[in-house]
Formats: C-alpha cells, structure tokens, sequence
C-alpha cells in the first residue's frame, strides 16, 4: 500500500461510503464540488472578491511566532487541496528495457 498522497485534478470522481460523508449529501462527487462545498461552509462565495482573496492571492496580515518576539508582516493564504492514495500496489516492470534488447537480439 502506498502513503503517497497526490492531489486530484477537479474533475476526478470520488465515491465514499455513506458514512463517511461531509460537506456534501451524496456519495459520489467531483473534486471540484467537494472544494466547492469546503469554500461555502468557509462562507466564500465566487462573486465575494474579497474573501476569495483569502484563497488566491492572499489577504495582508501580521504574524506573531513563539519565541521570535517580533511581528512580521506579509501575507497569509489557506490552501485546500483534496488528494489521493491508492491502496493498490504499483505496476512493476519485470523486463528492463535492456532486457527486451537483449531478448530482440537473441531472436535474430
């Protein structure tokens, strides 16, 4: 089993099991729609410019880290991201490419 976690493209299909469910009623959505369901309980609406800033660019801010003693000014911006790990092994080649060459020169 892999624990490499990929994210998925928006337009991926995801199916759950029925308890599992969040943010959405059905079982079965896109990345895009559960991301979607993530920025409305955010309350982030796409025609609200402001608070998408909060996703895209950034909004300013100042930050205050333990043991620094300082604030620091910049930006802060929150990443959502859905990913994937599959539970399957991944495919393994049994034949190199230099094997397959030297396969082909046998035969010939």
């Amino acid at each position: 089993m892999s624990s490499d976690f990929r994210s998925l493209k928006p337009d991926d299909v995801i199916s759950i099991q029925e308890s599992s469910r969040i943010l959405i009623s059905h079982t079965t959505f896109t990345t895009s729609e559960i991301l979607q369901a993530a920025q409305r309980v955010m309350g982030i609406r796409e025609n609200d410019r402001e608070r998408q800033k909060w996703l895209t660019e950034g909004i300013d801010c100042r930050v205050l880290q333990p043991g620094n003693g300082s604030w620091k000014e910049g930006k802060v911006k929150i990443t959502i991201s859905v990913e994937f790990s599959s539970h399957e092994m991944p495919d393994v080649q049994t034949d190199s490419e230099l094997d397959s060459l030297r396969q082909a020169s046998f035969e010939n």
